[in-house]
């Protein structure tokens, strides 16, 4: 496409001389009603001239039957047309559907480069095979589990722990493709995050109870058991946890479980960050954001810096949200502060993925702005220059998928759900 004509054909039966074929291409404000030709009683074509097919476009096709004196509409259908990039451009494609559609499930990179798929209410789990681009179906969990926490162990094996609205946890080997139970958290989670600290324990923080906790537990894979560790100074979901160069882990954001209207609401959601310490299994408050942020996104990069990103709601609880809010912050490591990230970065998405590409640049793709509906956008952030580049975007509108980066560089999307809340098994590859 792009460079050639198209030719669209239907195929049906009894196709007479009453019979009639309307297609219509809408582009750029205009439309314009394409030719089409009755080529025997069972095809319809139509001409899809290439200069039309340079620009992204919906195509509707009717189905006519011109009875004499009316004219009834058999058919009628409608898709999108996008052109494909430039030769060399990165860009989106599709690859192979997963087995089963999936939201709030989770995604993680084996040791072997391949995908564990696992989470999302199914409890068959399925891998992701990049050298043949296709997905298997892999060993079951023991239990069902939507939002779960998924964690590449050191020995290779992965830690699948709680989910709504579960406590118990469990292992997955990828040499035997099984699932099997392991100790029980301290308390139930989901929407809490679990992170490998470089001692090889798992610390998993806060969750969505009823309100969100404030406390945090570690995993000693050794054991096989859970430790009840200091609480964070607030209660926190949907947040972010970043393991630093220093081996002390960034928690960021997150909102305190209670409805923005609650009248017994906590007058802000999360502002500080804090630094949990391996070392003394404690919390420390560290820098203030500039605005409350909420499935946002945290990514290291090279130089141990954390990019935070988005997830700031117009609304903060009953207050209004700060009126210059830094829609992108730079945590330091060393001098443990905050400041502003690079100008001209506005967004406000939340439930999207960003995701540090192997030339240090972070790839953005899809989520929703202000609580409106899935967006198929994407868009390249080069730190260096501060710009955020549109790119060609994702093959379908999609929020909450997960993102991951594989060995030779290409970013994975999975999942997710469309603007009517339904689970996608649809899958495609950034390159």
């Amino acid at each position: 496409m792009g460079s050639n004509a198209l030719t669209l054909t239907l195929t049906g039966e009894n196709f007479g001389g009453r019979t009639r074929l309307e297609v219509t291409w809408s582009a750029t404000g205009t439309t314009t009603e394409l030719q089409t030709t009755v080529e025997d009683p069972t095809r319809l074509t139509a001409l899809l001239p290439a200069e039309l097919l340079r620009t992204p476009a919906l195509v509707w096709v009717s189905l006519w039957d011109q009875a004499p004196g009316a004219g009834v509409q058999l058919w009628s259908g409608s898709f999108a047309v996008k052109p494909p990039p430039p030769t060399g451009q990165a860009h989106f494609r599709r690859t192979a559907e997963m087995a089963l559609p999936r939201r709030s499930h989770r995604a993680v990179l084996l040791s072997d480069g391949r995908v564990l798929i696992v989470g999302g209410e199914p409890r068959r789990a399925e891998i992701y095979d990049p050298a043949t681009e296709r997905f298997e179906t892999t060993g079951a969990l023991r239990t069902a589990r939507s939002q779960p926490s998924a964690t590449l162990l050191a020995s290779g094996k992965v830690l699948i722990a709680g989910g709504e609205p579960l406590g118990t946890a469990e292992i997955y080997d990828p040499l035997s493709g099984t699932f099997a139970l392991t100790g029980s958290m301290t308390m139930a989670r989901a929407n809490h995050t679990a992170t490998l600290l470089t001692d090889g324990r798992v610390l998993l923080t806060g969750g969505q109870t009823w309100p969100a906790t404030a406390s945090a537990e570690v995993f000693d894979p050794t054991s096989g058991s859970f430790t009840k560790v200091g609480d964070m100074s607030t209660g926190r979901a949907d947040h972010t946890a970043t393991l630093l160069p220093d081996g002390q882990v960034l928690i960021a954001g997150g909102w305190n479980g209670y409805p923005p209207d609650s009248l017994d609401d906590p007058p802000w959601d999360p502002l500080e960050t804090e630094l949990f310490d391996p070392a003394t299994n404690r919390f420390t408050t560290a820098a203030r954001m500039s605005a409350t942020r909420s499935r946002h996104q945290a990514v290291q990069l090279a130089d141990g810096r954390v990019l935070l990103l988005g997830g700031i709601p117009a609304i903060e609880n009953l207050h209004e949200q700060t009126p210059h809010p830094e829609y992108a912050e730079l945590f330091d490591p060393v001098q443990h502060r905050l400041s502003p990230g690079p100008d001209g970065i506005g967004t406000v998405q939340s439930g999207y993925t960003a995701t540090l590409l192997s030339d240090g640049r972070v790839l953005l793709a899809g989520g929703v702005e202000r609580m409106a509906t899935p967006v198929d956008s994407a868009a390249v952030l080069d730190l260096e220059s501060g710009q955020l580049v549109p790119i060609p975007g994702l093959s379908v509108p999609r929020v909450g998928q997960t993102a991951t980066r594989l060995i030779d560089g290409r970013v994975l999307l999975t999942g997710g759900y469309d603007d009517h809340g339904i689970p996608l098994a649809a899958a495609e590859l950034y390159q």
